[in-house]
């Protein structure tokens, strides 16, 4: 029975079987040249990911506009973070109004770009609170972890 150790990952292409492949094999049954095999062929998968997104993003963009040129920004907004960064600012902005979510998603966008998601978090908490200052008073502090 093969255990997946002397498996090539390096020459399987990139794709669902190589996800297979993966997936199917532990961390701790194969050498450390193995392991490293594995970080290098997850990082293909994700960029294989990232490029089907891209493309998907693509068409929908092209869908949009044939069909109404108006459409162009929104179709653009919807690729333009990460689906951590967008959780987050859904997630700040649940409690507020539509159009102080609204306010906070426009003031925020632009660095929810380049921000870490933890940073992110931190300016929309922030700008939340600062709209519904009621809840903000009202809301269990956060313990801080020791050392920061």
């Amino acid at each position: 029975m093969e255990t997946g150790a002397d498996v090539p990952i390096p020459g399987c292409p990139t794709g669902a079987g190589l996800a297979i492949l993966l997936a199917g094999i532990s961390n701790d049954r194969v050498p450390d040249a193995g392991v490293l095999d594995r970080i290098v062929g997850y990082e293909r998968l994700a960029a294989w990911a990232a490029a089907g997104q891209a493309r998907a993003l693509a068409e929908l963009t092209r869908r949009r506009t044939a069909t109404d040129p108006n459409e162009l920004p929104y179709a653009v907004e919807e690729g333009r973070i990460c689906q951590s960064r967008a959780r987050i600012l859904s997630e700040a902005t649940s409690r507020l109004s539509a159009d102080d979510a609204a306010y906070v998603e426009d003031q925020l966008l632009e660095a929810a770009e380049t921000l870490s998601p933890a940073r992110l978090k931190v300016k929309v908490a922030a700008l939340a609170d600062s709209l519904d200052p009621v809840r903000s008073r009202t809301a269990t502090p956060t313990p801080r972890k020791a050392g920061r």
